[in-house]
């Protein structure tokens, strides 16, 4: 099966959609602000949105959620690291991902959907639960700075 993936550069964020050709199953990597345009390209290749991962939880990689479920059939589920969760000093994390379910990344995990596999990293540093995801031959780092 071939994975297909559509890089959506948002002031400075980067999101990605990966996708299975066969299935139409899909997976969002950091929405930032751009929800509405992501169900736009949603649907217009024809996906269904399992899942959105997310890199770290700062606003410009999160606040689009809301949005893309909104505009969107399916209930997609939502992986983030649960140490993100634990820290009262992000205000907006409370502001986003209301319609949908979350689970929190295990370190070191894989999460697998269909012909996708998703290996998450922690890379604590930009903020303490930031991850980099690993699919196929792409690292997608969200903020992580070398």
């Amino acid at each position: 099966m071939k994975v297909n993936y559509k890089q959506i550069p948002v002031i400075g964020t980067n999101c990605y959609l990966v996708w299975d050709e066969f299935t139409k199953n899909a997976v969002c990597i950091d929405p930032g602000f751009a929800g509405r345009k992501i169900a736009i390209d949603i649907q217009k290749f024809g996906l269904k949105l399992k899942s959105i991962f997310i890199t770290h939880s700062h606003a410009d990689h999160v606040s689009g959620i809301d949005d893309m479920c909104a505009a969107i059939e399916t209930v997609p589920v939502i992986y983030m690291s649960k140490l993100e969760m634990m820290y009262e000093d992000f205000p907006f994390k409370k502001q986003w991902g209301h319609s949908c379910h979350k689970r929190y990344w295990e370190e070191y995990s894989m999460v697998v959907i269909d012909s996708m596999q998703f290996k998450v990293i922690p890379t604590p540093g930009h903020l303490p639960g930031s991850v980099c995801i690993i699919t196929n031959k792409y690292l997608i780092s969200g903020d992580l700075l070398t």
